[in-house]
């Protein structure tokens, strides 16, 4: 299981342009516009969950779906902030038989 964010914004590699001028690329980007992705496999599922954010309740609830679907996982967090918030503390311990947890 792992989770990326992805930020939303052009990635221009080349162009075509007067020799010598300085372009200006407008765009309309907000510097928190970003895809965030969380995604867990094993060797017949790929299970995966889009959010327009990331935080303790959103990776909870993707959690939740994981032991829904396969009763029993293997969780292997590094100490990302929703990894290791109170809420999350709390939440590991009220499910400590459902998945084993690795740091």
């Amino acid at each position: 299981m792992d989770e990326s964010i992805f930020p939303i914004k052009p990635y221009l590699t080349y162009g075509w342009f007067l020799k010598g001028s300085q372009p200006v690329i407008k765009y309309e980007h907000k510097r928190r516009d970003k895809h965030c992705v969380m995604g867990a496999l094993n060797s017949d599922h790929f299970i995966y969950e889009l959010s327009d954010k990331l935080n303790s309740d959103i990776f909870k609830d993707f959690l939740l779906r994981l032991i829904g679907q396969f009763k029993k996982v293997v969780i292997v967090i590094d100490h990302g902030p929703y990894h290791v918030s109170k809420n999350m503390q709390e939440f590991y311990a009220e499910n400590r038989d459902r998945f084993k947890l690795w740091r």
